[in-house]
């Protein structure tokens, strides 16, 4: 009940700065108004409902985060990539707990579950494209986090591939990591198919949303 009512007074707070909140949210990291668009993103996650519909939630975090580590690059804002990068690893983090959880208590194939779980596979994928093109672009200063951005990408994949072939789904066909990707993070990349409950074992009962930090 305390946490309801810190979510409501939230909620309400962010009401009343409205036009602030449509300020901010083109913000990047490192701008003013940044703090009001991660604090609504947390409101958005914490009110997300279901496993699912938190990992949805995830997914279109890590998308917006990516983003800002595209456009932060391309402003030559060497500075500011490093909390990008944190929150995008972040909100792949939920992502990927979410799904876990949610496979763990029903079928995957052919469910919604399924189709989020196969949305994120295909999603990683493309969000290695976008950061090898960054990896080009930023000195070199900055590509370390960007490979870790690639690590936390390739964890996300091989996490939903994983799911999904538990699940007794054909995983055959799903693209595997860039060959670009695989030399770049050489013995850092992760382990494909890391092991993990069974689909309908119960994990226990949900948490908040993810892992602390948010996205």
């Amino acid at each position: 009940m305390k946490m309801l009512g810190i979510l409501i007074a939230v909620a309400l707070t962010l009401s009343a700065l409205g036009g602030t909140v449509y300020a901010a949210r083109d913000n990047l990291p490192g701008d003013t108004l940044y703090p009001v668009k991660a604090a609504t993103e947390q409101v958005l996650m914490r009110f997300a409902g279901s496993d699912i519909a938190r990992a949805e939630r995830g997914l279109n975090f890590a998308d917006r985060r990516l983003a800002e580590i595209a456009a932060l690059a391309a402003q030559g804002r060497v500075q500011d990539l490093e909390l990008a990068v944190e929150k995008y690893g972040n909100a792949l983090n939920i992502t990927m707990t979410r799904i876990e959880a949610a496979a763990a208590r029903g079928r995957v194939a052919g469910n919604v579950t399924g189709n989020v779980t196969a949305r994120v596979a295909e999603a990683t994928l493309k969000h290695l494209d976008v950061l090898e093109e960054v990896y080009d672009r930023v000195p070199e200063q900055a590509r370390p986090g960007i490979e870790r951005a690639m690590e936390r990408s390739v964890t996300g994949h091989h996490t939903a591939v994983a799911v999904l072939e538990r699940a007794g789904v054909d995983v055959s066909r799903v693209p595997g990591i860039p060959k670009a990707v695989r030399e770049r993070l050489g013995d850092r990349i992760p382990i494909p198919f890391a092991p993990g409950p069974p689909v309908g074992v119960s994990p226990g009962p949900p948490g908040n949303g993810g892992p602390p930090g948010g996205p």
